[in-house]
């Protein structure tokens, strides 16, 4: 079985269209920085998905109050793993920006696909 080389992929990118006020604050967040196959995983998303909309201030300050909530009453945690931190990113993001939800959703399809292929 081969083995992965993994790095740290932004569910929210590309950093150039989120390094503003809460935008920036959001892309940073823990939960949205996940350990990646990078040369599988990594990749596809890269290949197939441009970049993430990039949210307003106000909707990513909503977003990040939302995530932060989850924290405190432990509901996301640092061993989820890519398609629960998408599932839940999706949720937080539907009702503020059909745009981002739909390439976060996208995003999903990758992650997911890329774990049915994925040798036992």
């Amino acid at each position: 079985m081969r083995k992965h080389v993994y790095n740290r992929h932004h569910l929210l990118w590309p950093r150039t269209d989120w390094r503003n006020g809460y935008a920036k604050e959001l892309r940073n967040h823990w939960y949205l920085i996940v350990e990646i196959p990078m040369d599988t995983m990594h990749q596809a998303i890269h290949k197939e998905i441009v970049g993430i909309p990039v949210v307003d201030g106000v909707k990513a300050k909503s977003i990040l109050q939302q995530l932060k909530l989850l924290e405190r009453r432990n509901v996301i945690r640092s061993d989820d793993s890519i398609e629960k931190r998408l599932t839940i990113l999706v949720a937080l993001a539907d009702c503020l920006s059909p745009e981002t939800v739909e390439a976060l959703k996208q995003q999903l399809c990758v992650a997911q696909r890329f774990h049915m292929n994925e040798p036992s």
